[in-house]
């Protein structure tokens, strides 16, 4: 798996933290650098603590064991993984479109909120890192590269959510499935078809 591949992967993972990012800067009447880096932490910690311990998962003796005699099995577990994960977030996403967002002003942020809402979206990041641990890849530059895409997606969230309202947030979640369902598919065409 490439890095690109990777980031993509790590991009579509993040949009969820961009969506919630973007309904929480639509929520202050200004963007507090303190708050963003409190943000950024949470987020990136979580984010990065959750695809370190899917990858660990791997790396238990008795699941590392089956691994190397069914290598192949392993591969398509990784890909089935990020294609259900991609059909989950876009099914995720449609279901939150129905209802309404109720935007209020809310410029006093809760850490423990935070981390509440940094937990949820880094489930994926879980399921994900299991998937990463499958395919073997560096575990140092998974984490640097999600840490990084979870970072610039808190700012950029935060920016466009300040400016823009949080309308487009649940779209965003059902976009970032598509993306981790693309990376699904490339696994599957790179490793199975070619």
């Amino acid at each position: 798996m490439g890095l690109w591949e990777i980031i993509l992967i790590a991009v579509g993972l993040s949009l969820d933290v961009f969506a919630y990012s973007l309904y929480r800067g639509a929520m202050v009447s200004t963007v507090q650098k303190a708050d963003m880096a409190k943000m950024c932490g949470i987020f990136a910690g979580c984010e990065t603590g959750a695809l370190f311990v899917g990858v660990m998962i791997t790396y238990i003796p008795a699941i590392r064991g089956f691994y190397k005699n069914a290598s192949q099995l392993w591969m398509i577990l990784a890909a089935v993984t990020f294609l259900a994960l991609g059909v989950y977030m876009i099914i995720r996403g449609i279901r939150k479109g129905r209802n309404p967002i109720v935007e209020r002003k809310a410029d006093k942020m809760n850490p423990k909120v935070i981390f509440m809402w940094a937990l949820i979206t880094s489930l994926d990041a879980l399921v994900a890192g299991i998937g990463f641990g499958f395919l073997d890849l560096r575990l140092l530059g998974l984490l640097v590269v999600m840490a990084v895409v979870t970072v610039l997606s808190v700012l950029a969230g935060l920016a466009l959510g300040y400016r823009l309202g949080c309308s487009p947030m649940n779209r965003l979640i059902s976009i970032g499935g598509g993306v981790v369902l693309i990376g699904g598919i490339d696994i599957m065409v790179h490793y199975f078809l070619l």
